[in-house]
């Protein structure tokens, strides 16, 4: 029974995000579109096709090696074929959970599986998401301030607010970064404290709560260590982690300027690119699983200038189905075979 209600929930996770992608797509259709057309991709010519197939083995070649760079960098050795499977698990269990969230926890549960300790395959998610990161918050604010051409996505004149918004994020970033390298035990004492209040409010002793927590703490000095073994690691393990993030993340940026340009061949390169930069912060942190609806809506405010209305739909779709939809059926069936097929259960807490 166990299995089948986890096999429930997920399939549930994905229906709810292919029916906020496909009412996304309808309300781009009645907003957006002249409403001559829903949706086709004969619009495209067959060589962009070729193009973005061969950009899409880059992209998800530079997501499986930036990690596992980012491991070796850790010294953790995990065989590249898993690393395959790790990442489109990743990318399958993100875009069906809200915020993103699932992903790392996922690929956290099958390093351990491996035999990794879950302060390793922690540091090691962790440090995957927090280069692309990085990137998006001193990036972002710069492209705020210099580019005219974002202010059309973003509502209202409160410009500055926005800027403050992405320099505090730093900050906290900074914060979060300094507190579990340098002292550690601030964070365990905040978990104690969190586990003391729970303690107060008379949960059982053996909740699932209290055990995530004490292994939370237990884990977060491993954690530390393991984050500053990636800084003094191996140089040519950390640079290639940095080198494969950044391919992965401008081969990300690429995909809707050769859509866009297969439409329009004037379009500037560094025009869709900067703007992409903005839409990809924002669904870093956009609460929907996948960021479906707020994904689609950014991208239409952002290109439906530079294309006719007819095709606004169809370039929404096809920018989605090459970056997101086609990831999300690879790794449904390597979720499927990791986890669901082994009857495994997949919970961090136990």
């Amino acid at each position: 029974m166990k299995s089948v209600s986890q096999n429930l929930k997920y399939i549930l996770l994905l229906l709810l995000f292919a029916l906020i992608s496909y009412l996304s797509l309808v309300a781009v259709y009645h907003i957006a579109s002249d409403k001559s057309s829903f949706l086709s991709l004969r619009i495209f010519s067959k060589g962009m096709f070729v193009q973005l197939t061969v950009l899409l083995i880059v992209y998800f070649s530079a997501d499986v090696l930036r990690f596992y760079f980012t491991l070796k960098a850790i010294n953790v050795k995990i065989p590249l074929t898993y690393m395959v499977a790790l990442a489109f698990v990743n990318i399958f269990v993100s875009n069906i959970t809200p915020s993103a969230t699932g992903g790392g926890f996922a690929q956290i549960y099958l390093l351990n599986k491996k035999g990794v300790s879950i302060g390793a395959a922690t540091a090691g998610s962790s440090i995957r998401t927090a280069l692309p990161i990085m990137f998006f918050t001193i990036c972002t604010p710069i492209i705020l301030i210099f580019d005219d051409n974002i202010k059309r996505l973003l509502p209202g004149s409160n410009f500055g607010i926005y800027v403050a918004v992405m320099v505090a994020f730093d900050l906290l970033i900074i914060w979060l970064i300094l507190g579990l390298t340098r002292k550690p035990e601030k964070i365990v004492n905040i978990i104690i404290k969190i586990r003391r209040s729970f303690e107060r409010r008379n949960l059982k002793s053996d909740s699932k709560v209290f055990v995530f927590l004490d292994r939370l703490a237990d884990e977060t000095g491993k954690f530390s260590e393991h984050f500053m073994m990636y800084i003094r690691g191996d140089k040519r393990y950390v640079l290639l982690s940095v080198l494969f993030s950044l391919t992965f993340l401008m081969a990300l940026f690429l995909f809707p300027y050769f859509l866009i340009r297969d439409l329009n061949p004037a379009v500037s390169v560094v025009d869709i690119v900067l703007a992409q930069i903005v839409i990809t912060a924002v669904m870093y942190f956009a609460p929907t699983p996948g960021a479906a609806g707020i994904a689609e809506a950014a991208f239409v405010a952002m290109f439906s200038n530079y294309v006719k209305q007819s095709y606004i739909v169809s370039l929404t779709f096809a920018w989605r189905f090459f970056t997101i939809y086609i990831g999300v059926l690879i790794g449904l069936v390597v979720f499927y075979i990791q986890i669901m097929k082994k009857h495994e259960k997949f919970d961090l807490y136990k």
